[in-house]
């Protein structure tokens, strides 16, 4: 074996990664075998929100958004970006590039509130109608490691995800997020929805609590009053959302493929969509795989 045959014997083949993962040029290939004319794209670098240096960290949000962009460019219109959250100069040169949004970590360091520590000095756009976004997989503050706690059974964690979201839809929709900017628009991304009808259920019976008794901010509308007119859920293979849409609203509800994630519907989609969707008015399957997300995003 001489030294070129040497060489390659120890490459090692890219596998299990599709091009169309790494090329935005190629992404429309996959789009077109599951019947898919247009996604938006949520930001996949979930482990950069857990970095302690702070400067690491909007570092790699400025590239990330910096990649997105280019790799959405390649395609031609069929995936515009949302973007990950910088300081506020970074935001805004996110959307003079054209991302349609922004992805904020579920908790915040320093025991700082969404309304007190972040919305407030960044969403200044927001009250005239931005969008915020958060995500299940992995947007979590840096935790030191003596803080964690241990590691759960996988099967409670995947099936329990949801929990990560709650105590912040609690700030967001009770606590004066929602209040402060009431044309904010928020997603609560990948969650899947039909844990949410029985949840917002029993947050209304809380506010009720506290109302009658004086604890806390005395709220005026419902939160599923507060949902209906500015959240928005996706939902992917969850058959319990859509049996319980007349609660969450037709007009609150966008699907997605979840594209290339292991809980991702492709390239079956729409095999997976005609069993959800068994007996829902074809006016409704439209909003929810179509209309609501043009609409929500300008698209």
């Amino acid at each position: 074996m001489d030294t070129e045959d040497q060489v390659d014997a120890i490459v090692i083949p890219k596998r299990g990664l599709r091009q169309g993962i790494r090329s935005g040029a190629a992404r429309p290939d996959d789009q077109d075998a599951d019947g898919l004319s247009l996604e938006l794209l949520y930001p996949g670098y979930f482990g950069m929100f857990s970095l302690p240096n702070v400067d690491l960290l909007v570092a790699c949000q400025k590239n990330y958004n910096d990649w997105v962009f280019d790799y959405a460019s390649d395609a031609n219109g069929r995936h515009p970006p949302a973007g990950s959250r910088r300081r506020a100069d970074g935001i805004a040169a996110g959307y003079r590039q054209g991302l349609r949004g922004r992805l904020h970590p579920l908790h915040l360091a320093g025991g700082k509130t969404l309304f007190r520590g972040l919305l407030r000095p960044h969403l200044g756009p927001g009250a005239r109608g931005g969008h915020a976004r958060f995500h299940a997989c992995g947007l979590q503050r840096h935790v030191p490691s003596r803080l964690r706690p241990p590691t759960p059974d996988p099967l409670a964690a995947y099936a329990g995800s949801a929990a990560a979201i709650q105590r912040t839809l609690v700030e967001l929709l009770c606590r004066g997020v929602a209040d402060r900017f009431p044309n904010l628009k928020i997603v609560v991304a990948e969650f899947n929805a039909g844990w949410l009808a029985h949840w917002l259920a029993r947050l209304d019976q809380g506010v009720a609590r506290e109302n009658r008794f004086g604890r806390g901010l005395f709220m005026e509308l419902r939160p599923l009053e507060i949902w209906h007119r500015q959240f928005y859920a996706t939902t992917e293979d969850d058959r319990a959302a859509i049996l319980t849409r007349e609660i969450l609203g037709v007009d609150n509800l966008m699907w997605g493929a979840d594209y290339p994630h292991s809980d991702s519907t492709w390239p079956c989609s729409r095999e997976v969509l005609s069993e959800l969707m068994a007996e829902v008015p074809a006016a409704e399957v439209q909003k929810i795989t179509h209309d609501n997300v043009a609409a929500h995003y300008g698209l």
